[in-house]
């Protein structure tokens, strides 16, 4: 006689490894069907286009100008222009990823399929984080090709890098800082669960702060200014430039000079002679001269 199973079949239980993998590479599938991805990265596009034609014309306003003029400019950085345009539609993308299937209800078709909700979003991470050093690196890299291209050997300051390594913190924070945006809008949008909340508070974060956060007193502003994540862009080269190559010591004073601790001080008249002139020009008010052979006094009374 033959016995018949009747039961369920067994099934076999994939390997931990193999289910992150097939979620992210889900997720990936997702992102490139979305056309929210690709209008995003449009204006990502635009945005670099904008900050170049801006960087164009400002190079060509500083052709014109004199000499002494010319000192007078800023540094043509374009990643302070197009960063947190770029920042936003990175953003986006990385919000999109989890807002739209809340938004289409699919989000528990995708728990019934993968059941532990770390392992989800972990893949939802992982993709965001990709997407925006990926994207990142390609903004900052094209932002660094139009400004050599149009700046050429153009001295300081409007040329932000004079050689092409000085570019290197700039390219290296703008990118991590792009893939720091990316997750944050991913977080916002599993928080809030809404895509016009979370890219309404993105918006605000990127886009708005930096400009509400010059309208405060100025303690606030710099202590509001200093967490932005837009802010940070420029703020973190600078701080890793003077971290790696700090002023060197001065060498020491030789005797007779006034850092000496043994030498006398010089006289302080014969060093601040122009300071006093300027000081005294300054404080004389430069009186018209008064016709007449009877020139009225500087102050007389009123009544």
């Amino acid at each position: 006689m033959t016995l018949l199973q009747t039961g369920p079949a067994p099934t076999k239980t994939p390997a931990p490894g193999s289910t992150f993998g097939d979620a992210v590479a889900a997720e990936f599938l997702k992102v490139r069907t979305l056309r929210s991805t690709w209008a995003f990265l449009g204006g990502g596009v635009a945005a670099s286009l904008l900050g170049a034609f801006i960087l164009f014309m400002l190079v060509q306003s500083y052709d014109a100008a004199s000499p002494a003029n010319k000192l007078n400019y800023e540094t043509a950085d374009p990643t302070v222009v197009t960063m947190p345009f770029v920042m936003f539609f990175i953003g986006a993308i990385g919000a999109m990823l989890i807002t739209s299937e809340f938004g289409t209800r699919s989000i528990g078709p995708a728990l019934l399929a993968l059941a532990q909700r770390r392992t989800l979003i972990g893949a939802k991470a992982t993709v965001a984080g990709f997407i925006g050093l990926t994207c990142g690196a390609a903004f900052v890299l094209l932002a660094f090709a139009d400004a050599r291209l149009m700046l050429g050997n153009r001295p300081t300051p409007i040329n932000p890098w004079p050689r092409w390594t000085d570019a290197i913190p700039t390219v290296l924070c703008a990118t991590v800082i792009v893939t720091v945006t990316a997750l944050v809008a991913m977080g916002l949008g599993a928080l809030l669960r809404s895509t016009a909340g979370t890219l309404t508070t993105l918006g605000s974060l990127v886009l708005v702060a930096p400009i509400f956060a010059h309208f405060l007193p100025t303690v606030w502003q710099l202590r509001l200014a200093s967490v932005l994540l837009p802010n940070l862009t420029p703020s973190w080269p600078a701080a890793t430039t003077r971290t790696c190559c700090p002023r060197p010591a001065l060498p020491p004073s030789p005797p007779g000079t006034s850092c000496s601790p043994s030498a006398p001080a010089p006289s302080h008249s014969a060093a601040a002679t122009p300071l006093d002139r300027r000081l005294k020009a300054a404080a004389t008010p430069a009186w018209p001269p008064i016709p007449g052979p009877n020139p009225l006094p500087r102050s007389f009374p009123l009544h």
